[in-house]
């Protein structure tokens, strides 16, 4: 087998490799299964790449209230954000596993000090990329779970505003399920 042929099968072959999965496609990923098998690839790999898709799929998990998800989720975009501390991303990804580690949690004194946290973050990553769609979804998603006495509610119509002034000039910042899903949204916060 000639050099050439050995190199491109191992980069076929290699997790996290430049034919790794497209990030947004694991943006939207919420099959248990094939976040396990994103989270088996990714994980053992020392990359920021590496790292902050496994967060952002163990992240992905905790949305589906899988057991411990958050807490793992947190662990490794803190060290993806330790990596690239202005990645808005990431920071977003951060903020959003940190809020569902409050919500995990049984102390009271840990679910307000971690949301109160997760939505700074989620915040500054809206702050630093203001145009950035993503970002917006995952600030509305929380803000909404958010209990009232919090406040959050307040940022949610503005975030929709900005989203669909998003959409309007970039169609494809999101995809057609998470339209779907914002609209469905939206339209429950009208009534």
């Amino acid at each position: 087998m000639s050099y050439k042929y050995s190199l491109i099968l191992a980069l076929l072959l290699i997790p996290g490799s430049i034919c790794a999965m497209p990030i947004k496609d694991l943006y939207k990923m919420q099959n248990e299964n094939e976040l396990r098998q994103a989270i088996a690839d990714y994980e053992k790999l020392d990359t920021y790449d590496a790292i902050q898709r496994s967060g952002i799929a163990y992240h992905n998990l905790a949305t589906l209230k899988v057991s411990g998800a958050s807490e793992k989720a947190v662990k490794f975009l803190k060290k993806a954000s330790d990596m690239k501390p202005t990645d808005s991303i990431t920071l977003a990804y951060l903020g959003s596993a940190t809020t569902m580690s409050a919500r995990d949690s049984w102390n009271m004194f840990t679910k307000m000090a971690d949301a109160n946290r997760g939505f700074n973050l989620l915040d500054k990553a809206v702050s630093l990329d203001p145009n950035n769609a993503i970002l917006r979804v995952l600030r509305i998603n929380n803000s909404l779970q958010a209990p009232d006495f919090l406040g959050r509610k307040r940022m949610v119509k503005s975030d929709f505003a900005k989203v669909e002034q998003l959409l309007t000039e970039n169609p494809n910042q999101l995809d057609p399920e998470t339209v779907a899903d914002l609209s469905r949204k939206a339209g429950k916060l009208d009534k």
